[in-house]
């Protein structure tokens, strides 16, 4: 929660504009590394005694949202994000006082940058 703080106190600070984005269907999007089996749901006919191997995390699944981390962690530091090294979870990008922050939590995330438009180029993570 500390980190939220400081994000949004240098938004202030420094006259940036922050955007709150919620990651549709995030968890879905992201693959498991371990094998994950589940029972066939109700409704499906002849497949009482079926299980399901799971490609992808879903929701309700208690590894959905390590794995949905590790996803996005991937994409972020593939575009040219460094992670802060105080919080695993704030990322920036650029220099020079034209830069970009990305505060993660769970599905959710702030981007926060000089610009409405360097924020809105950030949006197509």
């Amino acid at each position: 929660m500390n980190s939220i703080r400081v994000v949004l106190a240098v938004v202030v600070a420094k006259g940036c504009v922050a955007e709150q984005l919620d990651a549709d269907t995030a968890f879905l999007n992201s693959e498991l590394k371990e094998e994950v089996y589940m029972e066939v749901p109700n409704g499906i006919t002849n497949a009482e005694k079926m299980m399901c191997k799971l490609d992808k995390a879903i929701y309700g699944l208690k590894k959905s949202a390590s794995a949905w981390n590790k996803t996005i962690h991937a994409v972020i530091l593939r575009i040219g994000f460094r992670s802060s090294g105080a919080d695993q979870c704030v990322y920036v990008k650029g220099n020079n006082g034209n830069y970009v922050s990305v505060y993660l939590y769970i599905d959710n995330m702030i981007i926060a940058a000089k610009t409405v438009e360097r924020s809105k180029k950030s949006r197509q993570l």
